[in-house]
């Protein structure tokens, strides 16, 4: 016969395993959702959708500045996320003066300001979690290669990535960036590093001219998770792709970084980008991608979407959250045209 203790306990246990199940059918494919402060968006805001965060079993990147890292409505919110079992992984950038995205151009800035929140976070008594690197040229920098690659100018695009590239300093970062996660490592916490798709077919040739021109050392250090940007809303403006693109390239980011590979997919919501139609039609485009990043083999916590406040701003907000599973797409006659396209301008690069 079981004692009162032991017959609680298994109880307790077959509750858990109850709530789980639940949780598990009512989550979508994918497992991280990002969040970004622009203008109309409040941390207030965001901390009502905790509860749906922790009902679908969804962790957060956390937008986080730099030049607010004392931000008491954000350490507010990150002790509930972390009292309802929802991780969040602040997501640090820089103020636009000195690019905002990370890279080998303001490391030392970004670095600085990435050890002084993990000290905050563990003088807070919170459990160490992941730091979110967004590896990306200087805002001010991808505006401009946007512009040149949207016009056509190829040789212009070549120009410009060519005259970008700085092999002292590219090294220098990686070597600070490798020291950090390191430092990081010890600490307990993680560094997952987030870039853009084009990276990926930098690797096709042998050469780091794309790696080089875009300030991204993507190789420097030993990141726990290597996430590529596949935002097919973004290459659908130029190539006629399905999702079909988001299977293609996540294919290849595991088969470069294996079981560290991520893929961030999306958008529901246009982030920083000037054209307010590069966005999801609806939740039945969000789970199509989905389905294609798991057939490419991640795995549902390796898999996020840009962005949560694209969700809850553009109802319903249950489209956003449909179920998936596993599921090739059909071939699209962008995706080739789309690596063929990269591939050209690193061949002509140097």
């Amino acid at each position: 016969m079981m004692s009162g203790g032991l017959r609680t306990f298994a109880l307790c246990a077959a509750l858990s395993c109850v709530a789980l199940d639940a949780q598990a059918q009512s989550s979508p494919g994918y497992g991280n959702v990002a969040w970004e402060e622009l203008a109309g968006a409040s941390v207030a805001q965001l901390r009502e959708q905790l509860p749906l965060l922790q009902e679908r079993g969804l962790s957060l990147t956390l937008h986080w500045k730099a030049e607010q890292l004392d931000d008491a409505e954000r350490w507010a919110l990150v002790k509930d996320a972390v009292a309802r079992g929802v991780r969040v992984i602040p997501w640090l950038t820089l103020p636009d003066e000195q690019g905002y995205f990370p890279n080998a151009t303001n490391y030392e800035a970004w670095i600085g300001a990435a050890r002084e929140l993990l000290k905050v976070w563990r003088e807070r008594g919170l459990p160490p979690t992941a730091l979110s690197l967004d590896l990306e040229p200087p805002k001010a920098e991808l505006y401009e290669f946007q512009r040149l690659t949207a016009s056509g100018d190829v040789l212009g695009v070549v120009r410009f990535l060519s005259e970008r590239v700085d092999r002292p300093q590219y090294e220098a970062a990686g070597r600070a960036f490798h020291s950090f996660v390191a430092d990081a490592h010890t600490l307990g916490f993680s560094v997952y590093v987030t870039t853009l798709l084009p990276l990926l077919d930098d690797y096709a040739d042998g050469d780091d001219f794309l790696r080089q021109a875009f300030h991204c050392p993507l190789d420097a250090a030993e990141w726990d998770e290597i996430s590529f940007q596949i935002h097919r809303t973004i290459y659908a403006q130029s190539y006629p792709v399905n999702a079909y693109l988001v299977y293609d390239y996540g294919r290849s980011a595991q088969r470069r970084f294996g079981a560290r590979a991520g893929i961030g997919i999306g958008l529901t919501h246009a982030g920083i980008a000037s054209d307010p139609d590069i966005v999801y039609a609806s939740g039945d485009a969000l789970r199509a991608d989905t389905e294609a990043a798991l057939a490419a083999g991640f795995p549902r916590e390796r898999i996020g979407v840009y962005s949560l406040l694209g969700m809850y701003t553009r109802a319903p907000l249950e489209q956003w959250l449909q179920p998936a599973g596993a599921r090739v797409p059909a071939r699209d006659l962008g995706t080739e045209m789309l690596h063929a396209s990269v591939q050209l301008i690193d061949a002509l690069g140097h």
